[in-house]
């Protein structure tokens, strides 16, 4: 017999191959040998018995092999003997939850006790949670963005009140006592009021007064034209100086400044007066830049009765435009932003009137005067800014001819007759080309073919007297 000894402990005893062999006198006894339980060993013979590391156990004797625990369970420790040794759960087998193993009649089975919001033998299918998050994160935001427009506007509310004691403060500043006021001379009358010549802290000074003040229009109207004035600085705008009212009847009035040579009606009118053809066209530049600065507020401001009433001349022969009573803002600059042109924005639908009355007086809807009046105010149609462009260039025929436009017709249906027609002044004989090509670009029919007043300023600005018609 081949036999292999892998072990001699003494000449009576020998293991071989998990056998252990003894020699009694001539007769050979053999015993098998295995671990004991909890214990294990590949080849007895050759490896001596070992624990079964943790997460493994050895059922029975002589096991060549440690058996693991079920899936998801482990033991405490080494020389685990049974399956019911593995009695603890395997680190994180219960994603969301706890774990505690539950003994069958077969194995362990390892139970999770899932936290709120997870569900499924591992804890592993969210249920709540990601919305409870979501919920919780939305309801974080949302009151960081209360918090922080509260904080804000409690901000913004204590600047507007800041703001508004500033505006406060300067209303106050503008207002001038009726007892400081001495009128003296009444120089004219307007739209929304009579104006006088007088003295305020020995100065002369212009004051403006409303006429009527029951009628809720031209109460608003004044309001609006002095708030404007309150922040018009331009040398082409008449200065404002302050505002009031009177002691007796609490009529509001508006101070401005004085011009001495009056209106640039009555110094076009004045043939005592000699004007030459550099002075005309400093009077119609003078004019333009005023108009220009109005069309580029924002909002621009459309002064709907430019003539040569409201142009007023100063001491040293500046024109001024003067008469805000009935002006208005445009919704916005982004219209029109974007083109050199004025864009339709105001509607004009009153009910035509066949009489107007006379020239020199407004129109029975109370936009423009008869005469400087832009067609489509006639035909109460949308207009523009370009209707004070039409009604310059009445004024710039004025300017060079010194006449009265319209002057062979005496109704202002008549003028309004002519103008449809398309008749319009007759260019004088002596204007320079230039001028005369400004002149009639402003009066165009078609609103589209009118330049703004940075234009006209522009031309006015390159002409060359030399060249004459």
């Amino acid at each position: 017999m081949n036999v292999q000894i892998a072990v001699n402990l003494s000449p009576q005893i020998t293991f071989l191959q998990g056998y252990l062999l003894r020699f009694k006198g001539n007769d050979l006894l053999y015993t098998r040998v295995g671990c004991p339980r909890g214990l294990s060993s590949s080849d007895i013979s050759r490896f001596p018995c070992h624990f079964c590391k943790v997460g493994f156990y050895a059922d029975r004797v002589g096991s060549t092999k440690c058996s693991k625990c079920p899936n998801g369970t482990t033991t405490k420790g080494e020389r685990s003997s049974t399956v019911t040794d593995c009695n603890l759960c395997v680190s994180d087998y219960c994603l969301h939850g706890r774990c505690l193993v539950a003994s069958n009649s077969v194995t362990q089975v390892p139970v999770c006790t899932c936290t709120i919001g997870f569900t499924g033998s591992r804890c592993h299918d969210a249920t709540y949670y990601y919305i409870g998050t979501a919920v919780i994160l939305v309801i974080g935001i949302v009151t960081l963005l209360v918090t922080v427009l509260w904080r804000t506007r409690k901000r913004r509310r204590k600047r507007e009140t800041a703001f508004r004691r500033h505006i406060q403060t300067l209303n106050d500043a503008w207002q001038i006592s009726w007892q400081e006021i001495r009128l003296q001379d009444e120089i004219g009358g307007g739209a929304s009021g009579r104006v006088w010549k007088a003295q305020y802290r020995d100065m002369d000074v212009a004051v403006k007064m409303l006429i009527g003040d029951d009628d809720p229009q031209s109460s608003l109207e004044f309001a609006q034209e002095i708030k404007f004035m309150q922040t018009m600085r331009h040398p082409n705008i008449v200065l404002f100086i302050g505002a009031g009212t009177t002691s007796a009847q609490a009529q509001p009035f508006l101070v401005l400044e004085f011009a001495l040579r009056g209106s640039l009606r009555h110094v076009l009118g004045d043939v005592s007066i000699e004007i030459d053809e550099k002075r005309k066209i400093a009077f119609a530049l003078d004019g333009s830049k005023g108009m220009e600065f109005l069309h580029k507020l924002d909002p621009p401001r459309i002064h709907r009765d430019v003539k040569s009433d409201n142009l007023l001349v100063s001491r040293s022969w500046i024109v001024k435009v003067a008469d805000f009573g009935l002006g208005k803002s445009l919704r916005s600059t982004r219209e029109h932003q974007h083109t050199d042109r004025y864009m339709p924005l105001i509607d004009n639908n009153s009910q035509i009137d066949s009489m107007y009355g006379m020239s020199e007086h407004l129109s029975k809807d109370g936009i423009g005067t008869v005469r400087w009046r832009a067609p489509e105010l006639s035909r109460r149609t949308a207009y523009d800014g370009s209707i004070d462009v039409y009604s310059f260039g009445i004024v710039l025929w004025e300017i060079w001819s010194r006449c009265f436009p319209f002057k062979q017709y005496r109704f202002g249906y008549e003028v309004d007759d002519a103008v449809e027609r398309g008749e319009r002044p007759v260019v004088p004989d002596d204007c320079p080309d230039e001028y005369a090509t400004i002149m009639q670009a402003c009066w165009a029919e078609n609103i589209h073919d009118r330049p703004s007043f940075s234009e006209v300023v522009s031309c006015l600005e390159n002409i060359h007297l030399d060249d004459a018609c």
